[in-house]
């Protein structure tokens, strides 16, 4: 029986690490967008940032994971509802969409390239951007470190309500995380500014009308139109 156990135990847990869950990291943003210029080297970036990681606060939950077994990651970023984030780039300057966070130093350790296995837009419109194959998607990591990013560059405008993208998260990294607080980025960013360009507009959020508030413009339209005929025709 003490053979049986010794010889179980080790495929038990092995299985048990087989099967633990995919990682899904949920951001709900409340619609604001934070804006900050020269935080790069070169002094001549202009960032767009929808989770206030510039504050310290970041705006991100902490991270419970277990990567020992299931190697993918998914987060998963929605605005409020009723609400479209849109993004115009300006000529004569390289824009990128950027999606980064970590836990410890930013980028220490092993280095991984392609390491997103999809992502996606919700409600998108426009030039939507194709982040598979960008060599600068990567991912960092260590014992205790670990990065991962995705940026694809824009050219044109597009819109969208939210995203996910998943990682594929290498086999050499099987760290369970317990609660882990994160920093990152999420947003987009612009280069080739000599000075603060202040307010370009370069990533904005519009809000949509919801169907009331519709349905009272329509009304109120369809009114003013009876009015303006009835008068006219008193007129004559």
């Amino acid at each position: 029986m003490r053979r049986f156990f010794r010889v179980a135990a080790p495929l038990l847990l092995l299985c048990l690490a087989q099967n633990a869950a995919a990682t899904v990291y949920n951001i709900l943003s409340d619609g604001g967008i934070f804006t900050q210029f020269g935080s790069s080297a070169s002094a001549t970036t202009s960032y767009y940032d929808l989770v206030n990681s510039f504050a310290g606060s970041n705006g991100y939950p902490a991270l419970t994971a277990d990567f020992s077994g299931d190697k993918s990651l998914t987060l998963n970023f929605s605005g409020p509802e009723g609400v479209t984030f849109n993004v115009e780039p300006h000529a004569g300057h390289d824009t990128f969409f950027l999606v980064e966070f970590w836990i410890g130093d930013e980028h220490t350790g092993t280095s991984l390239d392609g390491l997103v296995s999809s992502i996606s837009f919700d409600n998108a419109s426009g030039e939507v951007p194709t982040i598979f194959d960008d060599p600068t998607t990567n991912l960092w990591y260590s014992d205790d470190t670990f990065y991962v990013s995705c940026k694809a560059t824009l050219t044109e405008s597009f819109s969208f309500t939210g995203f996910s993208v998943t990682f594929t998260v290498p086999g050499g990294y099987n760290a369970a995380l317990d609660a882990a607080s994160l920093s990152g980025f999420i947003g987009v960013y612009e280069e080739g500014y000599a000075s603060d360009p202040g307010d370009i507009r370069l990533l904005t959020a519009v809000p949509e009308p919801d169907s009331t508030s519709a349905l009272i413009g329509s009304a109120a339209l369809a009114g003013l139109l009876l009015f303006r005929k009835r008068k006219a025709a008193t007129r004559a």
